[in-house]
């Protein structure tokens, strides 16, 4: 049978199947699948909205998702880590600070994307027992992309670089095995700045 779908902007005819009885039906599944793959269609359990891809949101309270947003509930495995995706209201590239939500359960900081209410990370359970972790909405500090701000990271990576190619250069590690080569090299890089190189001041 053909519906016509209405909401406050927008108007879609669609094919619905009708069953004689729930029992007809002999395995799971979402009822408007097609409708929603067709629409390229997020379901987001945790601000209660599903997001189409022309823009359409709908809510599945009539409460307002973004002023009482739901918390998710989330079990961590002991000594585990998880790629999780974590409400947050920013769109776009952003950088999410780390943040210790349980004693010994942390959230990364990260480079991430917020797209559809949602951005990825990870979390990790240091603990020796499994943890339940509420996660609350999170705020990602989108970066200043200035030209001024650009140019002074580029910069101050050019002459860390160059000091750090230099000192490869002197190391001498051809006697020692991969493991010790790999060890010595990161120790070196890391306190760099103590070494003093010849015909320098």
């Amino acid at each position: 049978m053909e519906l016509k779908l209405l909401t406050e902007k927008h108007e879609k005819v669609h094919n619905f199947h009708v069953l004689s009885e729930p029992s007809a039906l002999q395995c799971d599944g979402i009822l408007g699948r097609d409708f929603l793959e067709e629409r390229g269609s997020v379901i987001n359990y945790c601000s209660r909205q599903i997001v189409m891809s022309n823009g359409v949101i709908i809510n599945f309270d009539v409460k307002s998702c973004v002023d009482k947003p739901t918390p998710c509930k989330l079990t961590l495995k002991a000594r585990s880590e998880c790629i999780v995706y974590i409400p947050t209201h920013p769109q776009g590239l952003g950088l999410l600070d780390r943040a210790e939500l349980l004693p010994g359960v942390f959230l990364a900081a990260s480079l991430t994307r917020g797209e559809n209410g949602v951005c990825m990370t990870s979390i990790a359970n240091t603990n020796e027992q499994d943890q339940s972790v509420i996660l609350l909405p999170v705020e990602l500090d989108i970066p200043d992309e200035s030209e001024s701000s650009l140019t002074l990271v580029l910069s101050a990576v050019e002459a860390s670089d160059s000091r750090l190619v230099r000192l490869r250069n002197l190391l001498r590690l051809k006697h020692l095995n991969r493991e010790e080569r790999v060890s010595i090299t990161e120790l070196c890089e890391e306190y760099s700045d103590i070494f003093h190189f010849p015909m320098t001041n």
